[in-house]
């Protein structure tokens, strides 16, 4: 059987990626969450216990993770960020590539906030992209809508967006560009264009 078409929609913190899947999955495609696989992959109980013997039981609570207090804690912390991720990677890029290989589409969608953060790993976790979408905003539409969404002071939405590969980066790394500046609907004809040649599902 052939492999389905892999297209990673990516981006930026707050740079629109959940609207543009949205739209996407409204036209019948099938959209792989790597952040919701994530969140699967913390409920497993030997992952769980990867995270006791790493972190400490402070991060469990009824034997399951507490995730906003791990994420918290490694938000500050390089070194323990790299555990966690060593922990939690390949967990999640098994999710994903046996999503990929069940499926019968022609095409399908990934939705990866970190793709370009996690770019030189990608050969280690057998996962292969033919094509990379970057949903692009300009930073100061960035930090305005990071604060607004996350209720948040300037300093801080700063500092989350720094801590990622800038969008700019990003972009010259992209085989498509969907700049979401504007109104929703503007994103939702941008979007199905690019979709149309991929067929109505």
């Amino acid at each position: 059987m052939t492999r389905s078409k892999v297209i990673v929609i990516t981006g930026s913190i707050a740079t629109g990626k959940s609207a543009v899947t949205e739209i996407i999955r409204k036209h019948g495609f099938q959209v792989i969450d790597a952040d919701e696989i994530a969140h699967e992959v913390l409920k497993k109980e030997f992952i769980a216990e990867k995270i006791r013997e790493n972190f400490g039981d402070e991060f469990l609570l009824k034997g399951k993770v507490n995730r906003p207090a791990l994420s918290d804690y490694v938000f500050n912390n390089k070194e323990k960020l790299e555990i966690l991720n060593k922990i939690m990677h390949r967990e999640i890029f098994k999710e994903i590539n046996a999503k990929i290989q069940e499926s019968k589409d022609e095409v399908l969608f990934v939705d990866m906030p970190l793709y370009f953060e996690l770019k030189d790993k990608m050969v280690e976790y057998s996962f292969k992209a033919d094509e990379i979408w970057l949903v692009y905003v300009k930073k100061a539409t960035q930090i305005k809508r990071l604060m607004n969404r996350d209720n948040i002071t300037r300093e801080i939405a700063v500092k989350k967006i720094n801590s990622q590969i800038s969008v700019e980066t990003k972009k010259a790394m992209s085989d498509v560009i969907i700049e979401n500046d504007g109104f929703i609907a503007e994103l939702e004809e941008k979007v199905e264009k690019l979709i149309k040649m991929y067929g109505q599902h």
